[in-house]
């Protein structure tokens, strides 16, 4: 603590600040604890998280970053140090976390204000999934690009130096085609962890073709009963990973991918028997809505019993990286 001791020690008080608010997950050494306790480096309101509750949660959580599967190292050595090891976890100089704004709930990146809403919802499912739901949650603050607005705000939360993670859809319309206008905007970007961001791009084509079906299924039947067998013949022939759910898919336009990229839409049921100025399908209007719709409105224990390990595998992952991201106490500290 010597070199710098009053920037570090503002950046343990942010830690310990954003703790006790619910803002992160933070974990130290209990040495630590008990060394600012009883020399009085913490007064008032983090002393008092330090004293009631962190001091517990260290001694009882101390593997709990296993269960995650990201987390961040504060490097009290390398001031400004940003270095990503393995995709796990990344050491973060403590230059970067004196400013207190960098310790507010992290920045989800995305391309619509539902999108953010649903992988912080299957977040926090995922956080009931694992037995958590009496004591941690997630929380994230949403970031909604929308369209070619997505990368300059990437770009300006790199220069914000803040930790946050991206999630794009691809816009692909055929497995081999290529990517959307917004995710080829971020080609020169590596795709995962890098240093303290995480860039994710769907493998299928956006959001309604990762929801978990289990919900989609549901929503299906509230709203619009007589699709569902529609839906159930996309999910078992794997057409539902690039079905364009708001628009549907012109058989021209098939034709044209399959032409371009091979052999895969001519497979639909009665290809062969479509006209060439109509759809494969009629497109399922508000799909993923509905499904926010359903999720907020009932307990999220509900929602855990309907998503399928062996069927929603892109969803579990996002959304399993999403709790890693945004991990924190359930409640605060009054």
């Amino acid at each position: 603590m010597e070199v710098d001791a009053e920037l570090k020690l503002r950046v343990i008080q942010n830690a310990i600040k954003s703790f006790g608010e619910a803002k992160h997950l933070v974990w130290m050494p209990l040495s630590l604890v008990e060394f600012l306790i009883d020399n009085g480096y913490v007064v008032g309101y983090e002393r008092r998280v330090l004293v009631e509750e962190l001091k517990g949660f260290v001694s009882e959580a101390k593997y709990l970053k296993n269960q995650f599967s990201f987390y961040i190292e504060i490097d009290f050595e390398n001031k400004y140090q940003k270095l990503s090891l393995d995709g796990s976890f990344c050491k973060v100089g403590y230059g970067h976390l004196v400013d207190s704004g960098q310790w507010q709930p992290t920045p989800l990146l995305v391309e619509a204000p539902h999108d953010a809403k649903l992988y912080e919802l299957g977040a926090n499912c995922y956080m009931i999934s694992q037995g958590f739901s009496d004591s941690l949650s997630a929380k994230l603050t949403h970031y909604p690009g929308g369209g070619g607005g997505t990368y300059d705000m990437y770009r300006d939360l790199l220069d914000s130096h803040k930790s946050f993670l991206c999630v794009l859809d691809s816009d692909k319309k055929h497995p081999q085609g290529p990517e959307g206008t917004t995710a080829k905007a971020f080609k020169d970007v590596a795709r995962g962890v890098n240093n303290n961001t995480l860039l994710k791009v769907l493998s299928c084509s956006e959001l309604e073709n990762v929801l978990p079906t289990g919900l989609v299924r549901e929503a299906i039947e509230v709203h619009d009963m007589h699709r569902l067998e529609d839906f159930e013949y996309l999910v078992e022939t794997g057409f539902w990973k690039f079905f364009d759910f708001k628009d549907g898919v012109f058989k021209a336009k098939a034709e044209e991918l399959d032409c371009k990229h091979g052999k895969y839409w001519e497979e639909f049921k009665e290809f062969h028997d479509i006209g060439e100025g109509e759809k494969l399908m009629r497109p399922f209007s508000g799909l993923a809505r509905h499904v926010l719709d359903a999720i907020s409105h009932r307990s999220l224990h509900q929602s855990v019993v309907k998503i399928r390990q062996d069927v929603d595998q892109e969803w579990l992952h996002i959304v399993e990286m999403a709790a890693s991201w945004g991990a924190c106490r359930r409640r605060e500290v009054s």
